[in-house]
């Protein structure tokens, strides 16, 4: 389980660093900030794209948080370890000033 949990919050922070830093999300976040500021918002937030990266995850490999009986519970504990575990990792990072957070779309 705590390997299975490892790969979950290791991931699941890589995934969505992509999503809400990377260059190669870019153009999208670029195109959202120019239709909806709400989800240009929601795609820049490492806490709030964590959340729904966990649910993906297990929904895709149940395998990595699986101490439910019913999925779906699974599903919302792992999108809240990865939302929280995202959000640390994020803020860690910010404060030693390893991270440069892209703020305004082009």
């Amino acid at each position: 389980m705590s390997v299975e949990l490892g790969v979950l919050i290791v991931a699941g922070y890589g995934l969505t660093s992509v999503v809400t830093h990377s260059l190669i999300a870019k153009p999208v976040r670029n195109f959202l900030s120019k239709r909806s500021l709400k989800i240009y918002e929601f795609v820049k937030c490492p806490q709030c794209v964590g959340f729904w990266v966990g649910v993906l995850l297990t929904i895709l490999v149940p395998e990595l948080l699986d101490i439910a009986e019913f999925p779906v519970l699974n599903w919302l504990l792992a999108g809240f370890v990865v939302s929280g575990s995202s959000w640390f990792i994020h803020a860690i990072l910010e404060s030693l000033g390893i991270y440069v957070v892209d703020e305004e779309p082009e």
